[in-house]
């Protein structure tokens, strides 16, 4: 037997419902990753987009690191002016469905912000050790 309209009602009001929360949660989660001061860019492959964190454009001029998202996986690159040559979209401006994908992967994106920065304080560690040796 097929449900019926009426019993997806429940299930629309719950959805609208966390749905309205999401905003919150990627904000919380933006602030939190921002206090670290990371400053490195990580993405990960979602079904058909790329999720992480970035440093994003937020106006003219203007940027912070935040989740984000985009079609192709992103790099840091920048011009020869110090502007980033593309930006990835602030998860906070995806559809519903995007935000969803990309908070579900915010585990795997913490992950590789952690192995990404591990690998680049052994790497400053080693160049340390080395120039101390020369």
């Amino acid at each position: 037997m097929s449900p019926k309209i009426e019993e997806l009602l429940p299930l629309s009001e719950t959805l609208n419902s966390e749905s309205n929360e999401l905003n919150k949660t990627i904000t919380a989660i933006n602030e939190k990753l921002a206090a670290l001061n990371f400053g490195i860019a990580v993405s990960i492959k979602g079904r058909a987009t790329w999720f992480g964190y970035a440093k994003v454009l937020t106006g003219p001029g203007k940027s912070s690191w935040e989740l984000a998202y985009d079609a192709d996986e992103w790099s840091v690159e920048v011009d020869e002016h110090g502007r980033m040559a593309a930006s990835p979209t602030p998860l906070l401006k995806g559809s519903r469905d995007i935000r969803i994908e990309g908070l579900g992967l915010v585990p795997k994106i913490v992950a590789r912000l952690k192995a990404e920065a591990e690998h680049r304080i052994r790497i400053m560690r080693d160049a340390k050790t080395l120039a101390a040796e020369l």
